[in-house]
């Protein structure tokens, strides 16, 4: 009995079939590429070798579509498709780190514009400190913003207006219920561009030796952005005395002109300048 022929044979006409195919269809391929990599590159032309490199590949793949290659162009042609790969995964690398560079970029740029426009946005602010002889007068002091607001240390209506309370009253009571018994009175507000004019109140009831050296201090705080800084906001703070009040001359139950300024929020600056004889109805002199 003739035994049966066991040896198996994979190299059959299918498959050399199929893998011609897939060699002329990858030749094609690489072949119509070809002439892309001729172009410009970053603006610049490419070398006189890459420019060989391409040609030798373009003849080597223009022969392997009419026939067979001998050994060593089939060496040859893989060496160029490695290198373009390892070039083409290297452009890729650099694409990704550039996009990743732009993305920081933008989030920066933005961080910087927001924290531009937080310190731009901050206005400048002013805080009075005003102190008198003694506990038995009530001495209110009040400024009248250029926009009609009356800013005051207590919630009541002044020249028909109501008054936007901001400091701390010397008269009233204390969070845990006790009243004040001090002479110092604060007031703190928001500046905007225009004129100003801090004003007091002296109380029908007041005796004129409690109230008679009445005297002030000012503190002006402002930001302005300044990218060298640590914190990007340069701040800088004024100080000094608020000026003669006169109040020996001020009767009890009137309200008295005390001084008055300009702030520019453009030039960020505070111009002092005497008070004006045109007061609002209701302010006087003292």
């Amino acid at each position: 009995m003739r035994a049966k022929n066991r040896e198996i044979n994979i190299f059959n006409i299918s498959l050399l079939d199929i893998l011609t195919g897939m060699l002329g269809a990858f030749l094609f391929l690489m072949l119509g590429l070809v002439p892309y990599y001729s172009k410009v590159v970053k603006g610049n032309l490419i070398s006189e070798e890459e420019k060989r490199k391409f040609d030798e590949l373009k003849r080597l793949l223009e022969k392997g579509l009419k026939g067979p290659l001998s050994p060593e162009e089939l060496a040859q042609l893989q060496g160029e498709m490695d290198r373009l790969n390892k070039e083409n995964q290297q452009l890729r690398g650099e694409n990704e780190q550039l996009q990743s560079d732009l993305r920081q970029t933008k989030q920066e740029l933005q961080a910087a514009n927001q924290e531009k426009d937080f310190w731009s946005g901050q206005g400048a602010i002013m805080a009075l400190t005003t102190v008198w002889d003694s506990a038995d007068a009530d001495i209110d002091i009040m400024i009248l913003a250029p926009d009609g607001t009356i800013y005051g240390p207590k919630k009541e209506k002044v020249l028909g207006k109501d008054v936007f309370k901001e400091g701390l009253d010397s008269h009233g009571v204390g969070g845990n219920g006790t009243p004040y018994t001090s002479s110092i009175e604060t007031s703190a507000f928001e500046l905007g561009p225009g004129d100003y004019l801090i004003f007091y109140r002296v109380p029908t009831n007041a005796p004129p030796a409690a109230y008679a050296n009445l005297s002030g201090y000012w503190v002006s705080r402002d930001v302005a952005y300044d990218p060298t800084q640590v914190n990007k906001g340069a701040v800088w703070v004024l100080g000094n005395p608020l000026g003669a009040s006169n109040s020996s001359r001020a009767k009890p139950g009137g309200l008295y002109a005390w001084a008055s300024f300009t702030y520019d929020p453009a030039k960020r600056t505070i111009s002092w300048k005497p008070t004006i004889d045109k007061l609002p109805n209701g302010i006087q002199l003292p």
